[in-house]
């Protein structure tokens, strides 16, 4: 599995009427959603005045094949991020992405992202 962006890439995210992605920009170019895999929440520290995070996440595919994961903030100023794109270690361009024990596999490369 590929690793976090550290920091994460901020992007902007068209969603729907029920707050659904349907598209991102990165670096200017628009990446057509065909499915989002699962949603999930992560709240942390919500006892905290300071330091809390809580994010809507999504494990989405885009209509080129690319999988990955987005997530917006629920906290503070919020805006949207690209928190993990799928890599392909083997130069096969066939990646793998666990969510919630499942494998799923799609054929991606980094380079969709940046073409």
């Amino acid at each position: 599995m590929s690793r976090l962006f550290d920091p994460p890439l901020a992007i902007d995210m068209e969603t729907d009427s029920l707050s659904r992605p349907v598209r991102f920009a990165l670096h200017g170019r628009w990446h057509k959603l065909a499915r989002a895999i699962e949603r999930w929440e992560v709240d942390v520290d919500w006892w905290k005045v300071e330091g809390r995070v809580h994010r809507a996440y999504w494990a989405v595919t885009t209509t080129s094949g690319m999988l990955c994961v987005v997530y917006k903030e629920l906290e503070g100023e919020g805006g949207w991020f690209l928190a993990r794109p799928m890599t392909d270690r083997r130069r096969s361009r066939v990646c793998e992405f666990a969510v919630s024990g499942e494998i799923f596999w799609a054929v991606s490369s980094l380079h969709d992202l940046y073409a």
